[in-house]
C-alpha cells in the first residue's frame, strides 16, 4: 500500500473544500549551498514513488551545474515535485526522465554584479500524453488530462499554482505533447550565483568537524529509509557521537526506553507509526518527554513544520539535510563544542595531486567507469549500493571504497571525479 504521506508530498494539491481563491504565492529567495543536494532531495522522493508504481526513473544531473544560487527552495521544490508526480501518475508504464543543465556559461551579471546561470529544469514521460484542445487548457484550475478512469487524485490546481510560482521565478513552464506518446514540461530559471560561488575560493567542507571536546552525546536515529539512515549514522559516528537506529517508530520507542538519548533524529513519514505518533507516545511518557526531537523529513509543507514544533520538536530540519545545518542544530540542542580541522586553500586543478595509483587496490575498469558515471549523474544512493558491493565481495578494496565514501556522506560528487580520474583509463565522456 503506498505510504499515504508520501503520495502527499508528491501529489502537493491540498483538499478541494480547503482551496482559497485567489490565494497570494509570494517568493523568498535564500541561498543553498549544494544545488545537487538540494536535486537530490528531489529525485529520491519521486524514485521511491515511481519505483511503487512499477514506471522506469531516471536523473540525467549535469556536472556543470553551479554550486549554490539563490532563490525559493521551497517553492522551486513544490515545481519540480509537482512536474514529476504528475509525470509519474500519468504514465502507466515507461520511464519518467527529469534533466537538469545550465543554458549557459555564469559569465552574465545582475545589475548588482552578481554573477548568474539559466538552469533548465526538464521532465519527459512516456505516458498518455495530450492532445492540442488538451494542452490549451492544461494551466487552467481544475483541469486534468485522460480519460475519467485514468485521472489520478487532486484537485487539478497543481499546474496553475505551479504556472504562477514559474512566473514569479521570471518564467514560464512550457510543454510539448503527443497523444498516446508522452508530454515534456520544461522551465528556464535565471537565477543569481551565491557570491561564494568559486571553484578556487574556499570550500565550506574543508573547514570540517573532526570531533567533539568532553563527553560524547547519544543519538538515536529513527528512520525507515536505510540509505538516509546509515548516511546520517556514518557522518556522526565519524565526528565522535554515539549512535543508535531504529528502522520504524515502535523500535525507535523501544530503544528510547531502553539507552535515555540525548537526542532523537526522527523521521515523519514511516509506515505503521509515523513521526507524529512518536512524539505523542514520548510526551506521554515521563521518563522519555525530556529527549529532544530533531524532525528531519523530505516534506515541502509548512504545516510539517509546524505540526512538529506543536507536537514537542525542538527543531526541523528538510531532506536532504544539509551538513552545516545539522551540526549547528546539535550544537544548539546538545551544547556541544565541536573540534574544527584547520580550512585549507583548495588548490586549482593544475595545482592536485592525484593519488598514487600504487596505493590503493582498485575495481575493475567496468566499476571504476560506473562510480563515475553515477558521480556525474549525483546519484548518491547508487554510489553507496556499488561502493557497499564492492566491499563486500573484496575486503582489499575498502580503503578505496571508504575513501568515495566519505566525500559521498559530503555530496562531494565532483570531488568523487576528480579522484577517479587518476583510475581511469579512457576518462568518461
Amino acid at each position: 500500500t503506498p505510504n499515504p504521506f508520501l503520495l502527499r508530498v508528491v501529489r502537493l494539491h491540498p483538499p478541494a473544500q480547503t482551496v482559497k481563491r485567489s490565494s497570494p504565492i509570494d517568493l523568498r529567495s535564500s541561498q543553498f549551498r549544494y544545488l545537487p543536494t538540494f536535486l537530490h532531495g528531489v529525485t529520491e522522493i519521486c524514485s521511491i514513488r515511481a519505483d511503487q508504481k512499477g514506471v522506469e526513473f531516471q536523473a540525467k544531473i549535469s556536472d556543470r551545474l553551479p554550486r549554490a544560487i539563490q532563490t525559493d527552495e521551497k517553492r522551486l521544490r513544490q515545481v519540480l515535485i509537482n512536474l514529476l508526480g504528475n509525470a509519474i501518475k500519468f504514465t502507466p508504464n515507461g520511464c519518467v526522465t527529469f534533466t537538469v543543465e545550465p543554458l549557459d556559461l555564469p559569465t552574465s551579471t545582475e545589475s548588482n554584479g552578481a554573477p548568474s546561470c539559466t538552469i533548465r529544469f526538464q521532465v519527459a514521460d512516456t505516458g498518455i500524453g495530450m492532445t492540442s484542445d488538451q494542452l490549451e487548457k492544461i494551466f487552467l484550475p481544475f483541469e486534468q488530462v485522460g480519460e475519467v478512469g485514468q485521472r489520478a487524485e487532486g484537485t487539478g490546481l497543481g499546474l496553475t499554482i505551479s504556472q504562477r510560482i514559474a512566473t514569479l521565478m521570471g518564467s514560464q513552464i512550457q510543454v510539448n505533447s503527443r497523444l498516446g506518446e508522452g508530454s515534456v514540461f520544461w522551465l528556464d530559471i535565471a537565477v543569481p550565483l551565491s557570491r561564494e560561488w568559486n571553484e578556487d575560493c574556499l570550500d565550506p567542507s574543508q573547514t570540517k568537524v573532526t570531533g567533539i571536546r568532553g563527553q560524547a552525546p547519544q543519538i538515536l536515529i529513527v528512520d525507515d529509509d536505510d540509505n538516509h539512515r546509515s548516511m546520517l549514522a556514518h557522518l556522526l559516528q565519524e565526528i565522535g557521537c554515539r549512535i543508535q537506529e531504529a528502522t520504524n517508530g515502535e523500535q525507535g520507542l523501544n530503544l528510547a526506553a531502553e539507552h535515555l538519548p540525548n537526542l532523537m533524529i526522527l523521521d515523519l513519514a514511516m509506515p505503521q507509526m509515523d513521526g507524529f505518533e512518536v512524539m505523542a507516545n514520548l510526551q506521554a511518557d515521563p521518563q522519555l518527554a525530556s529527549i529532544p526531537v530533531l524532525v528531519s523529513s523530505a516534506s515541502v509543507f509548512e504545516e510539517d513544520r509546524q505540526h512538529s514544533l506543536q507536537a514537542g520538536a525542538k527543531g526541523f530540519l528538510p531532506k536532504p539535510l544539509q551538513i552545516d545545518e545539522l551540526l549547528n542544530a546539535l550544537r544548539s540542542l546538545l551544547n556541544v563544542d565541536w573540534i574544527y580541522s584547520e580550512p585549507t586553500v583548495s588548490p586549482s586543478p593544475s595545482q592536485q595531486q592525484a593519488p598514487a595509483e600504487s596505493e590503493w587496490v582498485v575495481p575493475s575498469q567496468e566499476a571504476v567507469q560506473q562510480l563515475y558515471h553515477l558521480s556525474m549523474m549525483g546519484d548518491i544512493s547508487a554510489i553507496e549500493s556499488l561502493l557497499k558491493e564492492l566491499s563486500e565481495q573484496d575486503r582489499t578494496l575498502i580503503p578505496f571504497t571508504t575513501k568515495i565514501s566519505q566525500m559521498a556522506g559530503n555530496f562531494q560528487t565532483g570531488k568523487i571525479r576528480q579522484f577517479l580520474k587518476s583510475f581511469v583509463e579512457t576518462e568518461p565522456q
